[in-house]
């Protein structure tokens, strides 16, 4: 399962980075500019079909130029229009160009669902390893993640960067898709090693211990990551407070005023019930029937046990 699911993880990223360093390092065709020997030689001298292969050359040389021109004003006239959209439209604006994007990128994400199951698969070794159940018996797994996957993935994530942030339409040596294959590679060892860094952090006897504050965040990780999406639509999108464009910088100190009231209500809800609202929906369907959700007064039963899923 371990094996498997990094395979199907990493295969597909390999090639594109394989692929990324051909385009990256092929050297562009010579330009279209006849030289003045060439120039100043008479018709009859050239032979019919090597005039009509260099034609044709010519007229695939221009016709790539000029796609490539129509990707480029079709891509900057995209971004407008989801600037326009997103900084002053109203919802149902928002709701239609979002469903146009779907419509427009669901076949690449269908081939990204298949990177979705590798994912799963390792997921489901730490588990079924006993790793994740018994993680003090496996702390120097979890210590060669964090000193080695995670500098290896970071590491492969700024290679990346510092080749190329962004794609020209139409500009294949760009060194856009090498960077992409050495991110996306980068992000597996740099989650395990952000897991291993947890893991030891728990199990710590210092201040790093203090990390267990988050543990009802994770609890209620779909209540959590919906209301991140319905907070910041609102805050951002014209149809809430239109805050779209704002600066990287207040960004970050945006996403780390959210969170802090985050876990401030987790540790709130979970004081009184027994699970976040959307898990406890996400139970009821699962089980097809309704679980408890409040918490009982102190002493009127046992300590609570996880409900077991039917076998």
């Amino acid at each position: 399962m371990r094996r498997l699911g990094m395979t199907i993880y990493l295969l597909p990223f390999l090639m594109t980075v394989v692929f990324g360093v051909v385009q990256r390092f092929t050297p562009p065709p010579p330009p279209l500019v006849a030289s003045p020997s060439v120039a100043q030689e008479q018709p009859a001298a050239a032979k019919p079909g090597e005039k009509k292969a260099r034609k044709s050359e010519a007229e695939k040389r221009a016709e790539e130029e000029v796609e490539r021109a129509k990707r480029i004003r079709e891509f900057r006239a995209e971004i407008q229009e989801e600037t326009r959209v997103h900084a002053k439209g109203r919802y149902w604006e928002a709701v239609k160009f979002r469903a146009a994007q779907f419509a427009k990128n669901a076949p690449g994400e269908a081939g990204f669902a298949t990177i979705v199951i590798g994912m799963f698969l390792l997921g489901a070794w730490f588990v079924r390893s006993g790793v994740m159940t018994d993680t003090r018996g496996h702390l120097p797994l979890f210590r060669k993640l964090a000193l080695i996957a995670l500098p290896v993935g970071v590491g492969l994530g700024l290679l990346g960067s510092a080749i190329a942030t962004s794609h020209t339409p139409g500009d294949q040596r760009d060194g856009f898709q090498l960077a992409i294959g050495l991110q996306m590679i980068g992000n597996l060892p740099a989650c395990l090693g952000y897991v291993g860094a947890l893991v030891l952090m728990l199990h710590s006897d210092t201040a790093f211990s203090k990390i267990r504050i988050l543990a009802p965040v994770g609890r209620m990780a779909l209540t959590n990551y919906l209301m991140q999406s319905v907070i910041s639509t609102t805050f951002f999108f014209g149809h809430g407070f239109g805050r779209w464009g704002m600066g990287r910088a207040w960004q970050v100190v945006f996403v780390a005023m959210v969170f802090s009231l985050q876990i401030a209500w987790s540790h709130w809800w979970l004081g009184r019930f027994r699970f976040g609202p959307m898990e406890w929906l996400w139970r009821a369907i699962t089980y097809w029937q309704i679980p408890p959700m409040r918490l009982a007064p102190a002493g009127t039963e046992g300590p609570l046990r996880p409900i077991q899923a039917p076998m």
